[in-house]
């Protein structure tokens, strides 16, 4: 861990994404206040594989024309990162299935996924950042109404 800056890196993993989401038609959008947050300590290349992966799951479960964006802002003691997105949404009895190994959602649209991973991702995300000592969680008002992951780092 060393000191970073988590909203110079929201952009740089953005920027990174723009030509997937570009390639999907979805519009990938990130927002940072004027006065950036404060730094925080934290391995930059493990909360960059967060980002990464709850970015690719924003834009594997949003349709064409529809919005991803990532915001941070400090809260309190903590940086509040969240990724939200105009996707497919989460059916509520689903929500606590999303952070256990290997487990995906089912689901038709699900299902057609080429390639759609190893239900690793959010596991490894959780992981992650229990380990900096943040949280990580998500909210969606159901199916058809998109979702936001979000997650908290202490400053």
């Amino acid at each position: 861990p060393k000191p970073m800056n988590i909203a110079s890196l929201a952009k740089e993993v953005v920027a990174e994404m723009q030509s997937k989401s570009q390639e999907l038609g979805i519009h990938l959008l990130v927002t940072v206040p004027q006065v950036e947050p404060p730094q925080i300590t934290a391995d930059s290349d493990r909360i960059k594989q967060v980002l990464i992966n709850l970015i690719g799951n924003s834009l594997k479960f949003t349709p064409k024309d529809g919005t991803v964006s990532v915001a941070c802002e400090q809260k309190d003691t903590s940086i509040l990162v969240r990724v939200k997105d105009t996707g497919m949404g989460i059916r509520s009895e689903d929500m606590e299935k999303l952070f256990k190994k290997f487990n995906m959602l089912g689901g038709t649209y699900l299902t057609k996924q080429a390639g759609q991973g190893s239900g690793l991702g959010l596991y490894l995300s959780k992981n992650l950042i229990e380990l900096h000592h943040g949280r990580i969680w998500v909210e969606s008002e159901g199916e058809g109404r998109g979702s936001t992951f979000s997650f908290t780092l202490p400053i």
